[in-house]
């Protein structure tokens, strides 16, 4: 590129800034969504290696159901591909929290696997210090500092497996088994593990470890979540499982000699501490029957006392009878006395009462006078107030009409004015399209005026007649035409002078009714005013007549209760005297009885006193048998207390030889259980997570960077089709084509490359980093996230920003190099004119302003900026409604789960080996629970469903009665939102699972469960969104298999869903042997909404990211829009256009484009949801797949909001176009 050339090429970016920046940041944007989010899925698999890699997350974890000893771990030592082996001990336990109950893991701190990651604190110095799981810090309220006190939670003893009950929290911080806060099922408490605790090995008092960790040879190398990783992996598992025959059959018949040797050692012990009982029961029941025999002779001397007591009883009886008479009557004659002072007082009170009446009588009379000579003077104020009133209100009725009548003489003035300008509007149009301008008219005649009379001068000057002068005579004839022209014109003039002059009057006139208007609706509130003041004054005075009215009756009535309350008192005053000379004429009777008792008093105290002396001498023999009877008992209690002892001991240890016996007999070869990462949950839910991002990361992404490649190359289009002259100048100045085009295309790839590299390097830093920062709320256990640069996604978005901007470019080049220079040098023709179908009816069309017209023609005059307009703004519309749509879908699917279809509240897992008493036992608790409203039995099986070469593995749902399932499931079709009864030929099976095995209603599925095979109809699809269920009836499960179905769940609906009523019942169903642990729907229904909270967050981004493309493809587009219309715009402002006319000349083009482009971008973004859930739900899961209205409509007012922005940005730079600039740019 010559140095010229160079120096127009920065030149034209400095110039251009806007378009060039503009280009960039839109590069930028589609390049760091597409690499960013495309990269996440590595990115957080990434992170996840490294992390298990530092915390030497173990490859295989074996668990066996005797445990494991060390021979079985040197076993597994031995196997090829083993690098190490370490033994662990878990154990859950209940710990008292407050109010709540926690079940806590225990589990041992092991050396070089399943490192301990602290996030405060220290760890562990000794065996009763522990570190605890973050979230027992969070959640459960617990402190570094606190104790623990810990219980085994069933039968069992603690020290069982435990040496201590009490350990101090030391720290907090996670492991790699437990990235997420799901932390498992437990067999004890409400069952459900609260957190874990991490204790040294030397805390557990267990003889065999309850769990091995495997670490495989070169494992650590490979990435964790590669085929190549499991490629290692797997071999050692299948070779581990080749072991276990062996190792369980040794351990089999370890745990069996060990148990005949105990139960042999605990019979004996039994037999010798029941004979010891025995011996001392006997010797006490001797020393009992002599005690019985000195009590006999006691009890006959008591009956001659007895005898004594009974006569001096029957004078104590005469005696007390007599007091009691005594004490009734001075109790009547106290009660007698105490009326009358009663009584006295009464009259006393009301006495003084009627004083008050009388006073308060005398007082009412004066208020009543008062209070007429006050109503008497307000209804001559009322009447004085209404007359003035009538006058005001006269007054202001002719103010009115004089009002009224200026208005209406306004309002004809106006019609007249308007259509005398109407037609002056009219003459004048006429004038000027065949004439001219009237000033100009007159301007030209007075000129010619001048002239021919200064010709006229001139000929008299030098003696011609004017007649024969050839150019006099021209110039007469001009004169005269343009005479009647200017006569014409003046008078056009003078009647404008005289229509301003009109509308000038007519605008007084409307001043002067405009301010008479408001002290007309002045006096008009005032009038309002006083008439409702005179309202509230006759209302008072009607009030008042009222209460004068009552106060006179009730005055009235308070004479009549003071005449009555006079003779009531006189005759109460009359009563009191007679009572008082009753009570007097009593006492002579009450002092003769009190004599008489004080003599029998002495009597009976003399045979009291001989009835004392034998009674003393009996009790001296009772005394001495007591003494005996306590020395007995002492021995007996003695020995009660040793037999309570040892009957607890005996009675446990003849369970304990039953129960040992009971399980010696069903004892079993044990199972190992060989499971490597992918069983478990946090690090499968982690990699299903990620694998989210990657399917999210297909669709969305590269829709987003269409959207922004589409809007670069149309800039860079347009500005080449632009400076079409500038390029036939380069082309004349003797420039070669691929010189001209090497500028272009420079400028394209300069603002393309610099905003795809740092689109690239934002987007892959910061976007995959969000979203596990996302994440980290749910994944708790990571520390630190790692985000490299993904290369081939990188190169991936640079290429394709590159090509489609530089092609786009290139092509536009050569398009307008094909033409000459002095073609290219002139202004490209514009295309005819041609009708818009909005012209052709004309109904619509001739009612239209000039503006609206004008609009219409521009939005299908330029029918290339329609079209990418209008995908621009729907693409953009499109990508937000599909964020808001996922959040929709994703919101939706626990709601319709757990609540629209599995209606039920909790599940219990019944043990499938359990007796069947006991499995009833545990069916009549539950169904007897408090709160408990109804109990289901099913069975739920894993299956494998085949329908040709398709497989699915799914949960085979069979009711033990059909009847109740509408209790607790509801079968319906999604989109009919028909509801079916449950099958009870063929089976209904869920959409998901359908739609994966290719079937539909009238098909037929294989069912396999553990090697049977049946052939099933499909009846009904039905809806469901987490995992894959075929519900089946127990006659068409016995029909299918040929046996009845192993009931192993219950469910289980109540009325209390609070935590503390789910734990309560969760320990309620523990307690019974049948039970092995249950889960409670809003549990599951917290789980998923944990797992996707994350997944909305990343969808907030989403969402964020397609607003500012949004924001920037309607700058572009305008900024476009306005360059190319310059001259057009710039010919308004010479015709007089304000700048906010210019303005909304262009705003009402983009409104119309935006709301259109809101339509295509709402039907885009439906069809682009669909795709986009299909392919981002994960097999097991099945997400909404309605928008709802409010996402439609918050869509479409962030894009009308962003529409609006720019045009407020792009205001700016209208009102900086240049007319005389704007207008010479074709020159």
């Amino acid at each position: 590129m010559k140095s010229a050339l160079k120096k127009d090429f920065f030149r034209e970016i400095r110039r251009n800034s806007g378009r060039f920046i503009s280009i960039l940041f839109i590069v930028l944007l589609g390049a760091a969504f597409y690499a960013g989010i495309r990269s996440a899925n590595y990115d957080m698999k990434y992170s996840a290696d490294r992390y298990y890699d530092r915390t030497r997350l173990m490859d295989i974890r074996v668990v066996s159901t005797l445990g494991l000893t060390e021979a079985d771990l040197e076993d597994m030592r031995q196997v090829e591909g083993v690098e190490s082996v370490v033994g662990g001990y878990t154990q859950d336990v209940l710990c008292e929290n407050g109010d709540a109950e926690n079940v806590l893991q225990m589990i041992a701190l092991t050396e070089g696997v399943n490192q301990v990651t602290l996030t405060e604190g220290r760890m562990p110095e000794n065996a009763r210090e522990c570190v605890v799981d973050t979230a027992a810090i969070t959640e459960l309220g617990y402190e570094i500092g606190d104790t623990i006190t810990v219980q085994s939670g069933t039968e069992d003893d603690l020290s069982d497996s435990l040496r201590y009950d009490t350990y101090t929290i030391v720290g907090s911080g996670s492991i790699p088994y437990y990235l997420d806060l799901t932390r498992g099922s437990s067999s004890i408490g409400h069952g459900t593990q609260d957190a874990f605790v991490l204790v040294e090995a030397d805390a557990f008092s267990l003889d065999v470890y309850t769990e091995a960790y495997v670490q495989v040879e070169g494992a650590r190398e490979a990435f964790s979540y590669s085929d190549a990783y499991e490629d290692l992996v797997d071999p050692v598992r299948e070779r581990l499982e080749e072991i276990a025959d062996a190792a369980c059959q040794r351990r089999y018949e370890e745990v069996r000699q060990d148990a005949e040797a105990e139960l042999s050692d605990a019979r004996a012990q039994l037999s010798d501490a029941e004979t010891e009982l025995s011996d001392a029961a006997q010797e006490i029941a001797d020393g009992w029957a002599e005690l019985s025999d000195a009590e006999q002779l006691l009890r006959d001397r008591e009956q001659e006392l007895h005898a004594g007591e009974a006569e001096l009883s029957g004078g104590e009886q005469e005696l007390s009878d007599a007091r009691a008479q005594l004490a009734e009557g001075e109790a009547q004659y106290r009660d007698g006395e105490a009326a009358l002072h009663e009584n006295q007082a009464l009259l006393d009170a009301t006495r003084a009462q009627l004083e008050e009446g009388k006073t308060a009588l005398e007082a009412g009379e004066a208020e009543l006078s008062r209070s007429a000579a006050e109503l008497e003077s307000a209804r001559t104020r009322y009447e004085e107030g209404l007359a003035q009133y009538e006058q005001g209100q006269a007054a202001y009725e002719e103010q009115r009409a004089r009002y009224e009548a200026g208005l209406q003489a306004y309002e004809q003035g106006a019609e007249e004015y308007a259509a005398r300008e109407e037609e002056f509007r009219a003459g004048w149009d006429a004038f000027v399209s065949t004439v001219g301008e009237p000033r100009e008219v007159v301007r030209q005649f007075e000129e010619l005026d001048a002239r021919k009379t200064q010709m006229e001068e001139e000929l008299a000057a030098a003696g011609t007649d004017p007649a024969d002068s050839p150019e006099y005579q021209q110039l007469l004839v001009q004169w005269n035409l343009l005479k009647t022209a200017a006569d014409t014109a003046q008078q056009l003039l003078d009647g404008q002078a005289e229509l301003a002059a009109a509308g000038t009057q007519l605008e007084e006139t409307r001043a002067q009714l405009a301010a008479a208007e408001p002290v007309l609706e002045a006096a008009a509130a005032e009038l309002e005013s006083s008439r409702a003041q005179l309202a509230d004054a006759e209302a008072q005075i009607t009030a008042g007549e009222a209460e004068l009215a009552a106060g006179q009756q009730e005055l009235a009535a308070r004479r009549a209760q003071l005449s009555d309350a006079e003779t009531q008192l006189a005759a109460g005053e009359a009563e009191l005297a007679a009572g008082w000379q009753e009570l007097t004429a009593r006492q002579p009777e009450l002092e003769s009885a009190r004599a008489q008792i004080a003599e029998g008093e002495a009597e009976l105290e003399a045979a009291r006193t001989q009835i004392e002396e034998g009674r003393s001498q009996i009790q001296e023999g009772w005394q001495q048998i007591e003494e005996n009877r306590r020395t007995l008992t002492d021995a007996e209690a003695e020995y009660e207390s040793a037999r309570q002892e040892a009957e607890p001991e005996l009675a446990d240890a003849r369970v304990q030889i039953a129960d040992g016996e009971e399980a010696l007999a069903q004892l079993e070869v044990p199972d190992w259980y060989v499971l490597d990462r992918s069983m478990i949950s946090s690090v499968a839910s982690f990699e299903q997570d990620a694998e989210r991002m990657k399917n999210l990361g297909e669709v969305f992404p590269v829709f987003f960077f269409l959207v922004a490649a589409l809007v670069s190359l149309t800039a860079m289009t347009r500005m080449v089709e632009e400076q079409r002259i500038q390029i036939g100048t380069l082309k004349a100045l003797g420039y070669r084509d691929s010189v001209i085009a090497l500028k272009y295309f420079s400028y394209a790839m300069l603002a393309t490359v610099t905003g795809a590299v740092l689109g690239i390097w934002i987007g892959e830093k910061a976007l995959p980093y969000i979203i596990m920062d996302a994440y980290g709320m749910m994944y708790t256990g990571f520390s630190e996230y790692f985000t490299p640069i993904n290369w081939d996604q990188g190169a991936l978005a640079l290429a394709a920003s590159a090509a489609s901007t530089g092609i786009a470019t290139l092509v536009a080049c050569i398009r307008e190099l094909r033409a000459k220079p002095a073609e290219l040098m002139r202004p490209e023709a514009p295309k005819n004119g041609k009708r818009i179908l909005l012209e052709r009816i004309r109904f619509i069309w001739k009612h239209l302003s000039f503006n609206r017209k004008s609009t219409f023609r521009n939005l299908f005059r330029y029918k290339k900026r329609f079209f990418m307009t209008i995908i621009g703004i729907g693409g953009c519309m499109a990508l937000m409604l599909v964020g808001f749509g996922l959040q929709d879908s994703i919101t939706a699917m626990a709601q319709r789960q757990y609540v629209d279809i599995f209606t039920y509240d909790a599940a219990v897992n019944l043990d499938s080996n359990a007796a069947a008493g006991e499995r009833r036992e545990l069916v009549e608790a539950a169904e007897s629970y408090e709160g408990v409203t109804a109990v289901m039995e099913l069975s739920l099986e894993s299956v494998e469903l085949q329908n040709g070469e398709n497989t699915m593995d799914a949960y085979l749902y069979v009711p033990e009665d059909t009847a109740m399932t509408a209790d607790f499931l509801t079968l319906k079709d999604r989109v009919s939102q028909e509801t079916y009864t449950y099958p009870e030929e063929g089976a209904a099976l869920s959409e998901k699972t359908a739609r994966m095995l290719g079937v539909s209603a009238g098909d037929t599925v294989t069912v396999d469960m553990d090697g049977k095979t049946a052939e099933i109809p499909v009846t009904e699809i039905v809806e469901n969104y987490v995992m894959h269920y075929m519900f089946i009836s127990p006659a068409q499960y016995e029909a299918s298999f040929g046996e009845e179905p192993v009931y192993n769940q219950l469910e289980i609906n109540y009325r209390d869903n609070s935590p503390a009523a789910e734990q309560r019942l969760g320990n309620a169903m523990m307690e019974y042997g049948a039970c092995t642990g249950i889960s409670f729907v809003t549990e599951l229904e917290q789980e998923i909404q944990d797992m996707l909270r994350s997944l909305n967050i990343v969808i907030y981004v989403l969402i964020l990211s397609a607003g500012l493309l949004a924001f920037v493809v309607l700058y572009n587009l305008n900024s476009i829009n306005i360059t190319e219309r310059r001259r057009e715009l710039a010919t308004l402002k010479v015709l007089g256009f304000y700048d906010m006319e210019v303005a909304m000349y262009v705003y009402r083009e983009n409104i119309i484009l935006t709301l259109i482009g809101i339509l295509a971008g709402a039907f885009m973004g439906t069809v682009l949801h669909q795709f986009t859930i299909q392919t981002v739900e994960v097999d097991m899961m099945m997400f909404g797949r309605q928008i709802g209205f409010f996402s439609y409509l918050l869509s479409g007012i962030i894009t009308v909001i962003f529409s609006v922005l720019v045009n407020l940005v792009m205001y700016r730079n209208l009102k900086k176009i240049d007319m005389i600039e704007s207008l010479k740019s074709v020159e």
